[in-house]
């Protein structure tokens, strides 16, 4: 009796032999394909979670470097205001001089002259080229001034004409 419950239970390492040697060769082969499986899932896992992330990033770069060019033109805009801005306070800055010059009897206007203050020989030189030509300046007043002294006379006296005659 002992012997056919040994027949019966085989020993322990028997046992795995056996089950080894007893299971059909599908059971392997597909315990050996559901390991594979997982193996392979876990990698395209793997792969798919590197693929979404390098995507990500992408995609935070390019929404990045988009940000990045808006405010380059933001920037640019507001530099080309800040431009414009400024030429305009600069003509505003500048101030009119009329030059009237009498010919033959009677008085003709010329073309009036936009000076920045802060440096006026623009008309102390149009002053020069007509006292080259025997053409006197004068103020409102019909005061003589020299080339030099035309811009201030005639910003002081508020008329900002100068008489050539």
């Amino acid at each position: 009796m002992d012997e056919e419950i040994d027949n019966f239970f085989p020993s322990h390492a028997h046992r795995d032999h056996d089950y080894r040697l007893q299971s059909s060769p599908s059971i392997i082969e597909q315990e050996d394909r559901d390991i594979m499986t997982r193996e392979t899932e876990e990698r395209e896992g793997e792969r798919a979670r590197r693929d979404r992330k390098k995507r990500e990033q992408e995609r935070l770069a390019r929404a990045e470097k988009g940000r990045k060019r808006r405010e380059q033109g933001r920037l640019e805009q507001e530099q080309v205001a800040q431009k414009r801005l400024e030429e305009q306070r600069r003509e505003q800055e500048k101030v009119i001089i009329n030059f009237i010059i009498r010919e033959r009897g009677s008085w003709r206007v010329q073309t009036p002259v936009r000076v920045n203050p802060r440096n006026p020989s623009e008309i102390g030189q149009i002053a020069r080229k007509y006292t080259r030509k025997d053409i006197r300046t004068l103020n409102t007043r019909l005061q003589m001034l020299s080339p030099q002294e035309c811009f201030e006379a005639v910003i002081n006296d508020r008329t900002h004409t100068i008489l050539l005659v």
